[in-house]
């Protein structure tokens, strides 16, 4: 049995007396001040749960009393409850007014005063567990952000380790034989990337810490790009997989691109799973304006596969794991969830419609709004068109040797040899030592990280009145918002995401 705690405020013994002995006998503790500075000092000293305070003290007005508890953090959500003898309207209003809960008139009845007691206690003991419960909820958030961060981190960096070498591979000359199974490691590191986005995004969702992006992109370029992306997958199974595009879409869209790329590789990926023959066919059209620059854009991915009932259609999105492609059910893990996250989050709709045996067509309907501004785009051949810019003194800072070596072939490739050092100490000193132009930081580091490193860079030039900086760049696994946000305030000027690709590279160059 819980035992309440109640301090009484009130310079008429008798009254006192009265009132200890009612709360006494019903296993209430009651606790005893006869003035108004003794009961501001005691109720700021002790855990009180309710507080019984008479209006007229000798030393101060009760009214201001309440004033002064709901003023003070560890008082002010403590209920209050004012005894009067007189129930005068304007003591009311002000009592009400300074913070009090209730007014009970003298002489007291103890069936009343009971009564308005346990009332008031039990909501001040509900407000407090919800004050907990959401106390809770915070810590229980911020556990989770820097799960994701370190997560992501933990994922990515050696990602960009097999994703580079992959990209080494391609400027070696390889037989036929290994030319393929070259294509097939790069496309499982890229299907990695796919799943690890998926359920990093998930989880960002839940925690509500997603980022939609608004962009000027060539939907066309985007689509392309889909399209060769699962070329390969879908010239082993000996699938057709093309793509429809009306004429009448414009070009340039502005939104989330990567977004959008991410919903539809969950769908295309699904079909080219579940069609043993035919075809898997992505079409774009829209079908309703909006205003004058809006429109809602469909975008359908139609296949030839095993198709679906009626019943697991239902359920299709509701989650349960990876279903039997043998029972003719169709995939209903994280990558359609996560699609249907996904497109609510940029104000759409996914629906799905299929038949046993004759195939299933996903629509995905998102509101863009279309640009006559071209996006910004860098042209590449071979992978990457970059002319090197001479005496450009580049430093990098990474603690993964795997990733250093991948840097340094990048950088090898576009004509540069840069300077690399294992964490951000290291590279401050280097940095002190010699004259560099950009400077590139990988974010989590021994002894040293990023955002140390880059905000003693920049103490450095204003102490030594450098005019010109250095151009600083985050290399970091992380996609939260907070981390970008962080890279910035730290005082660098751009940043790379893990695994990144050589054309990243080239759009900071680029930049110079």
């Amino acid at each position: 049995m819980k035992f309440y705690k109640i301090l009484i405020i009130d310079d008429d013994q008798s009254s006192i007396d009265f009132i200890k002995k009612i709360l006494e006998d019903n296993n209430y503790i009651a606790s005893v001040a006869k003035n108004g500075k003794a009961g501001i000092a005691k109720a700021k000293s002790n855990d009180f749960q309710l507080i019984l305070l008479d209006i007229f003290l000798p030393d101060m007005n009760g009214i201001e009393v309440c004033r002064q508890l709901k003023e003070f953090p560890s008082t002010m959500d403590i209920p209050i409850i004012f005894l009067t003898a007189y129930g005068k309207k304007d003591n009311i209003a002000k009592g009400y007014k300074a913070g009090g809960v209730d007014f009970i008139i003298k002489p007291i009845v103890d069936v009343e005063l009971l009564a308005r007691i346990s009332t008031h206690i039990k909501f001040y003991s509900t407000l407090m567990a919800l004050s907990e419960a959401k106390k809770d909820a915070v810590i229980d958030s911020e556990l989770k952000k820097g799960f994701l961060a370190n997560m992501s981190h933990e994922i990515r960096s050696p990602l960009n380790g097999i994703i580079g070498t992959v990209n080494m591979l391609y400027d070696t000359e390889l037989s036929e034989e290994q030319g393929e199974l070259v294509n097939i490691l790069y496309a499982s590191g890229e299907k990695l990337i796919s799943i690890v986005n998926n359920i990093l995004d998930f989880a960002k969702i839940d925690t509500g810490k997603i980022e939609i992006e608004k962009n000027a992109f060539n939907i066309k370029n985007e689509i392309d790009e889909l399209i060769i992306f699962f070329s390969n997958v879908a010239e082993r199974k000996k699938i057709k997989l093309y793509a429809e595009i009306d004429d009448d879409i414009p070009s340039v869209f502005v939104g989330d691109a990567a977004r959008i790329k991410q919903i539809l590789s969950n769908l295309i990926s699904n079909a080219l799973k579940y069609t043993a023959t035919g075809s898997v066919v992505l079409k774009v059209s829209n079908y309703e304006k909006y205003d004058e620059d809006t429109f809602s854009v469909i975008f359908s991915v139609c296949d030839t596969g095993v198709g679906m009932s009626a019943e697991i259609v239902s359920t299709l999105f509701s989650g349960g794991g990876d279903v039997d492609i043998v029972d003719n059910k169709y995939g209903s893990g994280v990558g359609l969830i996560m699609a249907k996250k996904m497109v609510e989050l940029l104000g759409g709709s996914i629906g799905v419609s299929s038949e046993v045996n004759k195939g299933s067509v996903f629509l995905v309907s998102v509101p863009f709004k279309f640009s006559s501004d071209k996006p910004k785009q860098i042209i590449t051949q071979n992978g990457y068109n970059h002319t090197a810019k001479e005496n450009l003194n580049i430093l990098i800072a990474e603690d993964f040797v795997i990733n250093q070596k991948v840097i340094k072939f990048s950088f090898k490739k576009l004509g540069y040899t840069p300077c690399v050092v294992d964490n951000g100490e290291l590279a401050v000193q280097e940095y002190i030592k010699n004259n560099y132009d950009i400077v590139f930081l990988d974010i989590q580091m021994p002894v040293m990280d990023g955002y140390e490193a880059a905000s003693r860079i920049r103490k450095y030039e204003k102490e030594y009145g450098k005019k010109k900086k250095a151009t600083i760049v985050a290399m970091t696994a992380s996609t939260m918002k907070e981390e970008i946000e962080k890279c910035y305030a730290s005082g660098m000027d751009d940043v790379v995401k893990k695994p990144f690709k050589i054309e990243d590279i080239i759009k900071v160059l680029d930049k110079l």
